[in-house]
């Protein structure tokens, strides 16, 4: 993909562009909001800043085995059906559309693809290999630099100075950290093998099952309980068939996941089940269960972590088949022990609150240190570290967080449509304002513009796990900005307020997610039941979820609203 800057320039005489709106990042989240704001309003000119080389954010870095958890149905851009075509996927490679879940190749050649078409029709320009300068930039002369300096005058970063009318977008703050990309935060010895996923390929794999040392096979132990734990031991059993008894498995957290083949199994299915428990959370988990919604690694084991990871039934019999698993928290080093009988050095794992002794560490059970393979799968993903929680910060910044709970496309898309409707000037600000009134905005309600009152009224999911150091949804604690009750509801009243003010007849933006092909409401016979779940909070009493009684006045008028939405 060619980029529009010139060998000539050098970090002395910057390149002035301009532009409607920049955007920081080329992965999916800032690709789904450049898709649909630019389908509302073709004629916006776009500038695309990313600091990799081509565009997909950690897709771009990702191991090669990755797959989408999710559909290919719900992820993407709305303009683009990343599955393809139905037609060829289900009489030449005999699959449902929806069962489709694409791979690291098809989603950087469909992001791609795409990006092509946007600076071939001049509604985009795409800049690669640039770093965008946060510190150097005012809220309208930006500033940016090629990371590449081969080829440019004096071996010189080339420098942009991008004049911005209407607003800078941030796409990078979401950034989902992988390990390829984040190195264990804990001290490793010199002599334990430690790769990431993507040092997971054929040939070194057999290479090291036969270079073993005193005739032992090689072990593989896996640092880590998320999604990308979880595919390299599928990985490690399916397509590169080691043995489920040389595969140990270092589970900081059981997780809840998703069952990818059970019918209702949406992410608005836990807030239902919320309220149909009266807030008990174990109840309504425990009906999730039996649904088949909600399944988990080991039936003796109670998950205290949700990070909506999505799993087939094939991938968890599966995991299921690892039997050395330990359960001891977070690894916080990694060190050699020289075994007192046979003087042999062995790996040994320090876990977080642990202690120094053997009795608080783990052993390995390898006759050598050299026959230990670690992979790394601790990197924080989604839950990096971003303490930015706000997505309408002003009238010249915007972030891209998340709405709603993953996948993060249609997100994405909603932001891009809110913030089209913004230029467009067809926000329902005034009911806005109204519901802020009610929730104690007092005089200065009047006062705020369209930016303030969208800022002042959406929450996002980063914001209800700010509290919680890991990132991610605990159940069952006692602090509300834990509890993953909280984050449904987050989820469900970002929701009401998108129908809510996209417009002042709620049709529209319902209308809008019928056709976005990102969204569950799009999903033949599916129901959103927005109506109905904000009539039921509203009749909830203080303290459900955490609700105040302010917050129940707004669930009445956002349900008044809504009503034409009723049984839709």
């Amino acid at each position: 993909m060619e980029t529009p800057a010139t060998s000539s320039s050098s970090s002395t005489t910057p390149v002035l562009l301009k532009c409607d709106y920049l955007i920081v990042g080329a992965g999916a989240s800032s690709l789904a909001f450049l898709d649909t704001i630019l389908t509302e309003n073709p004629s916006l000119k776009i500038i695309l800043v990313d600091q990799k080389a081509v565009p997909g954010g950690h897709w771009v870095d990702d191991y090669d085995y990755v797959q989408l958890h999710q559909p290919s149905l719900v992820y993407g851009l709305a303009s683009k059906l990343l599955e393809g075509s139905w037609w060829k996927l289900m009489f030449c490679k005999g699959m449902l559309p929806w069962k489709h879940r694409a791979s690291k190749e098809e989603l950087l050649t469909y992001f791609q693809i795409f990006l092509e078409e946007k600076i071939a029709s001049g509604q985009a320009e795409y800049y690669p290999s640039c770093h965008y300068d946060f510190c150097g930039s005012s809220e309208k002369l930006h500033a940016f630099h090629s990371l590449d300096v081969n080829g440019n005058k004096n071996n010189q970063a080339v420098v942009y100075k991008v004049d911005v009318a209407i607003k800078l977008i941030n796409g990078v703050l979401g950034e989902n950290k992988i390990p390829s990309q984040c190195p264990v935060q804990f001290p490793v010895h010199p002599d334990i093998t430690l790769i990431t996923p993507n040092d997971l390929y054929p040939g070194r794999i057999r290479k090291w099952m036969a270079t073993t040392t005193g005739g032992e096979k090689k072990r593989f132990v896996v640092l880590g309980c998320g999604k990308t734990a979880m595919d390299t031991v599928v990985y490690l059993r399916s397509v590169m068939k080691i043995p489920a008894e040389r595969i140990t498995w270092i589970i900081p957290n059981d997780v809840w996941m998703m069952s990818r083949e059970t019918d209702g199994g949406t992410p608005d299915a836990i807030l239902e089940a919320i309220i149909r428990f009266g807030g008990n959370e174990v109840k309504a988990i425990h009906f999730l269960e039996q649904k088949g919604i909600l399944v988990r690694l080991d039936k003796t084991v109670t998950p205290t972590r949700f990070r909506f990871p999505v799993i087939g039934k094939d991938e968890l019999k599966i995991m299921r088949e690892i039997q050395d698993i330990i359960r001891r928290g977070r690894v916080s080093a990694i060190d050699a022990v020289t075994a007192e009988d046979d003087k042999k050095k062995k790996a040994r794992l320090h876990f977080k609150n642990g202690t120094n002794n053997d009795d608080g560490c783990w052993i390995s059970p390898s006759d050598s240190i050299k026959n230990d393979v670690f992979i790394h799968c601790t990197s924080p993903g989604p839950s990096n570290g971003n303490i930015e929680t706000r997505i309408f910060v002003g009238e010249q910044t915007m972030n891209l967080l998340l709405l709603y709970s993953p996948p993060i496309s249609i997100s994405m898309s909603c932001l891009g449509y809110l913030e089209s409707a913004r230029i467009k000037t067809k926000l329902d600000i005034e009911f806005g304002r109204k519901l802020l009134r009610v929730s104690g905005g007092g005089k200065k309600v009047n006062e705020m513009n369209d930016t303030d009152v969208l800022g002042t009224l959406f929450f996002t999911l980063e914001e209800t796990t700010a509290a919680d150091k890991d990132g991610e949804g605990k159940i069952g604690t006692n602090n509300d900005a834990d509890n993953f009750g909280t984050m449904a509801k987050v989820a469900t009243m970002n929701l009401a307020l998108f129908l809510a003010l996209a417009n002042v007849d709620p049709l529209v933006g319902y209308n809008w997610l019928k056709q976005n092909r990102l969204s569950f409401v799009s999903i033949p016979g599916f129901k959103c039941k927005i109506y109905e779940t904000m009539t039921l909070l509203s009749q909830e009493k203080e303290g459900f979820l955490g609700i105040s009684s302010k917050e129940i006045k707004m669930f009445g008028l956002l349900a008044t609203k809504l009503e034409p939405l009723k049984g839709k």
